[in-house]
């Protein structure tokens, strides 16, 4: 089924481009809107200028740098894989972007371990590249569209508030209203789709624009949430849902959630 214009925006990140050309044809048929990134710092580049639907990451992916290495150690007949870049860049966009979805591309022989590095690391799903069925493949980006097209609506539910997205607003089930800013608004964003599990301070620095200088950037995110806590007081909450995890980060804590906490 080919689906209309405007289904969605995808992001591939893949280093070897020429795997991933009958893939790209597929999508954009399906209406699609696709992207190609060759490293991971060019997909960083992206992911920091475009809000996309769903990343494709090859879980294997490799620098030129790393590719070079790798080949002079094999002419020594030394055998040893350079490390891969696909699960750090998939944990930074599941920091970066919470409402992405990440299907993680990898060969034949990977091993279970690397699906499980790839799952806890962000994706939210784990494909093979072999014998890859793109009809298949086409549904379960349909399916991943679906479960994150909810962030697309104008607000996002919890238990004793809603957050607007335009305009960057808190509303309590009694009526407060507050006003956020954009740091504060990307921070309480943060911690409502990541509701219920922990989020540390690195992850909201690399989320929220917040300004400070390298060694007060902590004690800039805690000011942060401090005034996130101030602001739902002020709108009738008067046990602000936002938990303090001594060296872990923050916790939006929302009972009414199935997500266990942790």
């Amino acid at each position: 089924m080919t689906m209309t214009e405007n289904a969605g925006r995808i992001l591939i990140v893949d280093d070897v481009p020429d795997e991933m050309v009958i893939l790209v044809t597929h999508l954009r048929r399906e209406g699609y809107v696709v992207d190609f990134a060759q490293d991971e710092a060019t997909a960083k580049r992206a992911l920091k200028t475009a809000r996309y639907d769903v990343a494709i990451v090859d879980a294997l992916l490799q620098s030129d740098t790393q590719r070079m290495l790798e080949a002079i150690l094999a002419t020594e007949g030394v055998s040893k894989g350079a490390p891969a870049q696909g699960f750090s860049l998939t944990a930074w966009m599941r920091a970066y972007q919470p409402e992405v979805g990440i299907i993680m591309l990898t060969g034949p022989m990977t091993q279970a371990d690397h699906v499980f590095m790839g799952l806890e690391a962000g994706a939210d799903d784990y494909v093979f590249k072999k014998g890859l069925n793109l009809k298949v493949f086409a549904a379960r980006i349909r399916a991943l569209v679906r479960r994150c097209r909810p962030f697309d609506v104008d607000k996002i539910a919890q238990a004793t508030f809603d957050l607007y997205l335009k305009p960057q607003k808190i509303v309590s089930r009694t009526g407060g209203i507050a006003y956020l800013t954009d740091a504060e608004f990307m921070t309480l964003k943060l911690l409502c789709v990541n509701r219920n599990r922990v989020v540390s301070r690195e992850d909201i620095l690399a989320y929220a624009p917040i300004e400070a200088q390298h060694k007060q950037r902590n004690r800039a995110v805690d000011t942060l949430v401090s005034k996130l806590r101030d602001k739902l007081k002020q709108i009738g909450i008067a046990d602000p849902p936002i938990r303090t995890l001594r060296g872990k980060g923050y916790l939006l804590e929302d009972v009414t959630a199935l997500e266990p906490v942790g």
